[in-house]
Parts: C-alpha cells; structure tokens; sequence
C-alpha cells in the first residue's frame, strides 16, 4: 500500500505503541539544495517520544508484539561512521558524547537520536533506561549534548549510577578562577591543546603576543579559523571568522599546565592542556 512516511508511521508504529499526540499531519517533507532526497521532521510529544526510545530499549518489542523486527534495531544502531559527536548509524547516534568536553561519560551500548531545536532521545540498555529531552533551554536558544550531558549527569547521579565521570561545572572545580594579570600571564604565546582521542583531534588554540588567535585541528595541524583573543573582566575571550558561536568570553581555572574554561552556564567547555608550540 502506497503512503507517506508520516501515514506509514502512525499505522506500523504510533497506534501499535500507543502514541497518544501524534498525527500524520505533525510530519512534512522538507527539500533543499543539499540534497535531492528530501527530509521528513516529525513533531512529537515528550510522552511520544519516550515510547519510541522505549520501543528500541526493548529491542523494537512492545509488550507481546515485536513492532520493528529486532535485527533492524541492532544494524540501525550500530556505528557506520565517525565524527566529532561520536559514532553515527541509521539517524541514531552511537558510543560516548564525552566528546573534548565531557559533560557526562555513558556506558557502551548508548545509542540516541538527535532532533532539531534541542530534541533528544537516549537510550541506556546497560541501565534499562531512556531519557528524553524536549523544548529550547531555558537560557535561550537550543540546547547541545553539553548542556544535555550536563541533565544526563544529574538524572544518573541521583540514581547512584557508577562511572558517570565527574562533575563538570564550576562549582565543583577544585582550583580558583585565574584573573586579570596572572590570566593574561599564563596564556600569552600559549597553545591549548585538546581533543587528543576524539575523531579530527587534537585541536590547538595558538594564543599569539599580539592578540591573535589560529585555531588548528588534526595531527597535521592544518589552520581551520582564525580571530582574535583578550582578557576582559577577568574572562578569557575569543572571536573567530567562522567558528560558531563567533564570539565567547569564559571563565579560567588554572593547574599548573592543565586548564579548564567554563561558559556562562559554568559548565566546562574545554579542559585542555597549556603548551610551548
């Protein structure tokens, strides 16, 4: 029988799992230069969408009915590329999102989706658990794995989950903030290097004397953005030609060669090493 993926979906898999909210008309096609083929969005409820990831936590089974054959969920999860962001299968995302700044470590078998504007979808076999996450933050604009890691962390830490790594924000930061003039000491002709194990790493910040700033990525250090760099009211500033978000001041703590910068959230954004380069 002919139909569109959101008619498809709403008969082979919404009423078989009972969603409650969603309807046909809560999906459209969306086309592009980038592609030929055509996208296909879903708005979905937060209680839709956890009975989605709950459906791939049971192996596609619902209840005595197996909704997605079981072998589907097994090659549609499994890694086929790599990326910054982890491994990458059929739209579902695959292994850790600790990423260059680890927000939160997940054990192996994790796998989720990511929608757009800060939908998530994570599914935990190794602890019989699913998470979901819907809407914008709270401070604006969408969320990312960072500041999701971050709700991971929380959600995982009051369940007395082990190995979630440690607690990533300033508050919890064992070495007071570097200001001012130390600051400014410590960075100048500096590289930050990070991202040592992640696919594309490692990326260095080269700190030049005069204000300027090459952000370079892979073991062969090509030059991937450009800008500049300052200290201003005791934060670590930059401003790139390209990188997004262009511009960012964040707050320093310093240990020995070791240095952790947090956003305005304060959750960590690198933890990098200080070098001589």
């Amino acid at each position: 029988m002919r139909s569109s993926i959101f008619d498809a979906f709403e008969r082979e898999i919404a009423k078989p799992i009972g969603m409650e909210d969603y309807r046909p008309s809560d999906g459209q096609y969306v086309t592009g230069a980038a592609s030929v083929y055509p996208a296909y969005p879903f708005k979905m409820s937060a209680r839709d969408l956890a009975r989605f990831a709950l459906l791939y936590l049971h192996k596609g089974r619902w209840q005595d009915i197996q909704v997605v054959p079981a072998s589907w969920v097994g090659e549609s999860t499994k890694a086929y590329s790599q990326s910054a962001s982890g491994g990458y299968g059929y739209l579902w995302w695959t292994g850790p999102i600790n990423g260059v700044a680890a927000s939160v470590n997940l054990p192996g078998g994790t796998f989720f989706a990511a929608g757009f504007g800060g939908q998530y979808a994570f599914v935990i076999p190794v602890h019989d658990l699913i998470v979901v996450h819907r809407g914008p933050h709270s401070e604006g604009g969408s969320a990312n794995l960072r500041t999701v890691g971050r709700l991971l962390w929380l959600i995982l830490d009051a369940a007395k989950f082990p190995d979630i790594g440690p607690d990533a924000t300033l508050e919890a930061a064992q070495h007071p903030l570097a200001t001012g003039e130390a600051l400014t000491k410590a960075l100048t002709g500096k590289t930050l290097v990070y991202g040592d194990g992640t696919t594309g790493g490692p990326y260095r910040f080269r700190l030049n004397t005069d204000g300027s700033t090459a952000f370079l990525i892979g073991r062969e250090t090509s030059e991937f953005d450009t800008g500049t760099w300052s200290i201003r009211e005791n934060k670590f500033c930059r401003e790139w030609k390209k990188i997004e978000p262009r511009q960012m001041c964040l707050s320093a703590s310093i240990n020995g060669s070791t240095i952790q910068l947090f956003d305005h959230m304060g959750l960590m954004f690198i933890e990098a090493r200080l070098a001589e380069e």
